[in-house]
């Protein structure tokens, strides 16, 4: 309902600030409709990226998890190098998004 409702403001918002010869009720929810559909497919699409991204952290988890119980000597040693890492980028005030890829 969000974003049907954020689509009419930006579609009335663009018919007041760009004029058209003939404004119709048929072409406002033409331009709203297309507009709708086209923010439900890129949040689809955002969706589906981030839940590609939290799969591939998933497997790199469960792989550095099965190396570390391959070796009692290296055990948890991904996971050290991981807060060291996040601990010296947190020290040079690299932005969130930074963090998480160097993590």
């Amino acid at each position: 309902m969000f974003l049907f409702l954020v689509n009419v403001l930006v579609v009335t918002i663009r018919f007041f600030f760009i004029p058209i010869e003939s404004f119709t009720l048929g072409i406002f929810i033409t331009r709203v409709l297309t507009y709708f559909v086209a923010t439900v497919i890129s949040a689809a699409l955002m969706q589906h990226a981030l839940k590609i991204k939290n799969n591939q952290l998933e497997l790199i988890k469960a792989l550095s998890t099965a190396l570390d119980y391959r070796d009692t000597y290296t055990m948890n040693h991904s996971l050290n190098v991981a807060r060291y890492a996040v601990s010296i980028a947190e020290e040079m005030n690299l932005s969130r998004g930074s963090i998480d890829i160097i993590r």
